[in-house]
């Protein structure tokens, strides 16, 4: 009896506990895997036994945001300005097309000798968090000068890394006067 039993463990699949994943590795990277069992009839280079915690798993299962990702998500967050002259300034502004847009067209009333809106001395702006800020003419257009040059070297670095060119995305903070 004692060498049937042994006989029919040996015929059992190996069983991985509840961390462990059967992974296809090609060249030592983790290029599939299978979450509770070894698929039948098993690939080439299947399965080695994983456990999810190791990082060839990890980064298999999250994968580095492609360049559109990494620019949607600078985009979404904002821009942190710091002011070294009026530290009321100071907070995460938008830099979404619409913020963008807004900016750009407070520069051009202002380039043009229009001033601000309503001939104010000042406006108001909201950061990310909804939190108003009030800025002068010349401090509103330190903040879209910010705006638009992040934003040209967000799109610079999507270009490049898209086009297999190292680079580096740009901080996302700036300091204005």
């Amino acid at each position: 009896m004692r060498k049937f039993a042994a006989f029919f463990l040996l015929l059992l699949p190996f069983q991985a506990d509840a961390d462990d994943v059967y992974a296809v590795v090609q060249n030592g990277a983790v290029t599939g895997f299978y979450a509770n069992a070894a698929p039948s009839p098993a690939p080439p280079n299947c399965c080695t036994v994983m456990d999810r915690g190791d990082p060839r798993i990890v980064s298999f299962l999250s994968p580095a945001p492609t360049p559109a990702q990494a620019y949607d998500a600078a985009i979404a967050a904002g821009l942190v300005v710091t002011s070294t002259a009026t530290s009321a300034l100071n907070g995460t502004y938008s830099v979404t097309p619409t913020a963008q847009r807004n900016f750009a067209s407070i520069a051009a009333s202002i380039g043009s000798g229009q001033g601000l809106p309503h001939g104010a001395a000042t406006i108001s702006w909201r950061d990310v968090q909804g939190a108003p800020h009030v800025f002068t003419a010349a401090q509103i257009l330190s903040l879209a000068d910010a705006v638009r040059d992040y934003v040209y070297d967000l799109q610079q670095t999507q270009t490049a890394i898209e086009a297999a060119t190292v680079a580096t995305w740009p901080a996302a903070n700036v300091t204005i006067p």
